[in-house]
């Protein structure tokens, strides 16, 4: 009996110490990408118009918990959530970013897009090391001292949407800031809008 009840302690001993390192917050090296704050407005210049706009940055943090699908420990990550909207329709995001516990940066999820049109950053604490992939529906690369509009930029993901069933049809996001220009589908034919410094 004496044996049943050490076996039972030390089982239960196990899983509760074993639950103490498997929370998955945002590493530092995934955190690097997120180039905005909460409330950042950022304008837009569209290239053949001249014409203005603002998007407005809002960044959430959340952290949520789940138990392991064989056992009982609980694990908490981190989801950091990076949206663009509008000024004007704050709601009615154009791009979001969320930044996980993992590691990865899954670029162009939104309620209007599925997981398959998606890009990922997966990034490392030695930046040579990072890729930018795509889905099928979604083309990406990362770019090394792009020049946009007369400025360049170290470390670009530039994704592409093959279908252009989005409300973006490309864009590019730098690892030091954030969303650098985008194109979007209009009646008129595509127009690109570049940031403005």
């Amino acid at each position: 009996m004496n044996t049943r009840l050490l076996v039972l302690f030390l089982s239960l001993l196990s899983l509760t110490l074993g639950s103490c390192d498997r929370d998955l917050p945002t590493p530092h090296h995934t955190k690097a990408w997120l180039s905005q704050a909460d409330g950042d407005r950022l304008t837009f210049r569209n290239a053949t118009t001249g014409a203005t706009r603002t998007l407005q940055a809002r960044v959430t943090d959340r952290t949520y918990s789940r138990a392991g699908k064989f056992d009982f420990r609980s694990k908490d990550f981190q989801i950091i959530t990076l949206a663009y909207a509008p000024q004007a329709l704050p709601d009615s995001d154009v791009l979001q970013l969320q930044f996980n516990g993992d590691g990865l940066v899954e670029m162009g999820y939104s309620v209007y897009n599925a997981f398959e049109r998606c890009a990922f950053v997966d990034t490392h604490a030695n930046t040579a090391k990072e890729l930018v992939y795509g889905t099928d529906l979604a083309e990406a690369e990362r770019l090394d001292n792009l020049r946009l509009d007369g400025r360049t930029y170290e470390r670009v993901a530039h994704v592409t949407y093959a279908d252009g069933m989005n409300m973006i049809l490309e864009y590019w996001y730098s690892r030091t800031d954030g969303l650098v220009a985008f194109t979007e589908p209009t009646q008129t034919g595509p127009q690109t809008w570049y940031r403005v410094w």
